[in-house]
């Protein structure tokens, strides 16, 4: 069979779409592009599978609807693979009935947190789509062609997927060309269902992960393509013995290399000693995202994070003293906080980077969206301003609060100021790597990214 997989190219006068492997939706002006590995790896597994398989990410190559949609009636594929988040589910409607008078032939299959949460409307106006449910959307998608479980997954075919496209427009990517990897589905905090505002606790409800020697192979393999920096998408990065013999492993590799790989990852606070983190930094780690959330208390138990304000602050030191680069993201907007809420939230995050302890901040308006405990929270207590799923893109508040929408964003706006203070610039560019970081830094000032 002849399968197409990928993205719509989704614009707007907002910017290009921050859309797969994105916990919070975006739109970005700097031409951000996330390589989306669920993704690749089920084009991997359908063409290992013997199908023909086209890679049409319309978001990374820049095409426009126009464009895509003569590609798709150029290869007239029999199956057409979409992933699809809520900002963008009434544009994507919109597709759907142009592909279908354009390609009649072609059986469109919808994958996501927003049709997981929500199939019904989408079945509803088109019952002929097919909706891969969860977030294994590549075992998923082959069980469905071929009515059996597949045990075991490759390693992905990065010249199939076009890794190219997406090597050097990431601002997680100080030295590039750079790779994502996901080593594990997705984030191992899933007490009590995890994060109540995550959108991936209802796609990835059970914490899947592979071994430290099928990880360190996937980064033999990006390397032998060139690859400088890696960064792994997992919602939180393995601890434990996984981490500890994965670090092993990494270091092993890096040692004696003349170009040595360096690594990100996604972490939580909490959970890392000092020498977890001086293990990470030893062996070619170099970026850290650490969700920071909110400085409140309250917010952080409401929120599910099982940790406090002090671990946050404790792992921000802990990790940057390691020589780790830290990457904090702060949320505002919450239904029950007051302005001295969100101003400590913001004073703690300024005070992090002024302390050296983070090195960049990202500040975003918290989305509730479908499927999670918050949106059914936010449901049943009345908070929702609006159901228009456009406004589910962090452009302005979703959720009502003692706050004005202008108060909120301007917070937003405020955070990013502090990384514009001199003493932050002279901090983090007078060293032996000063011209490359300086050009790093301001890369990353214009990248918004989704995660927390």
């Amino acid at each position: 069979m002849r399968i197409a997989i990928g993205v719509a190219p989704y614009k707007s006068r907002k910017g290009t779409a921050l859309l797969t492997q994105n916990r919070q939706f975006q739109w970005s002006k700097s031409g951000t592009v996330i390589y989306p590995v669920v993704l690749a790896s089920c084009a991997t597994v359908l063409k290992n599978a013997g199908h023909e398989v086209f890679w049409m990410d319309g978001i990374a190559e820049g095409v426009e609807w126009e464009d895509y949609l003569y590609a798709l009636m150029l290869h007239e594929p029999d199956y057409l693979l979409w992933e699809v988040k809520t900002p963008v589910i009434k544009q994507t409607w919109k597709y759907i009935e142009e592909i279908k008078n354009a390609v009649p032939n072609t059986q469109i299959v919808l994958c996501g947190d927003h049709v997981t949460a929500l199939p019904q409307k989408t079945h509803k106006l088109f019952p002929d789509v097919v909706i891969l449910v969860g977030g294994d959307y590549d075992k998923r998608f082959y069980e469905y062609l071929h009515g059996e479980k597949l045990e075991k997954l490759p390693l992905i075919d990065r010249e199939l997927t076009h890794w190219r496209d997406y090597a050097e427009k990431n601002g997680n990517f100080q030295s590039t060309p750079g790779a994502y990897t996901m080593f594990a589905r997705d984030c191992w905090h899933r007490k009590e269902g995890g994060c109540t505002f995550c959108s991936w606790t209802n796609l990835y409800r059970d914490f899947n992960v592979c071994t430290p020697e099928e990880a360190i192979r996937e980064v033999r393999e990006l390397a032998s393509l060139g690859v400088r920096e890696i960064f792994d998408d997992s919602g939180t990065f393995p601890v434990g013995e996984w981490l500890t013999e994965f670090c092993k492993l990494l270091k092993e590799f890096n040692d004696g290399r003349k170009e040595k790989i360096t690594m990100g990852c996604n972490m939580r606070s909490g959970c890392l000693t000092p020498s977890d983190w001086q293990t990470l930094r030893e062996s070619g780690f170099r970026l850290i995202l650490l969700g920071f959330e909110s400085a409140s208390e309250v917010t952080l138990k409401r929120l599910n994070k099982c940790y406090g304000v002090e671990d946050i602050k404790k792992s921000c030191r802990d990790a940057s003293q390691a020589g780790l680069d830290v990457h904090i993201t702060a949320m505002v907007g919450f239904p029950w906080e007051s302005r001295d809420d969100a101003e400590r939230t913001i004073g703690t995050a300024k005070d992090l980077l002024a302390r050296g302890w983070a090195k960049t901040l990202q500040a975003t308006v918290v989305v509730p969206y479908p499927g999670t405990k918050l949106f059914e929270e936010a449901t049943r207590e009345g908070w929702l301003q609006t159901l228009d799923w456009d406004d589910y893109d962090m452009s302005r508040p979703v959720l009502k609060s003692e706050i004005p929408n202008e108060e909120i964003m301007r917070y937003t706006r405020e955070a990013y100021k502090a990384c514009l203070t001199p003493s932050f610039i002279l901090r983090n560019l007078f060293d032996k790597d000063m011209w490359r970081k300086a050009k790093y830094l301001f890369k990353r000032l214009g990248d918004f990214r989704g995660h927390s």
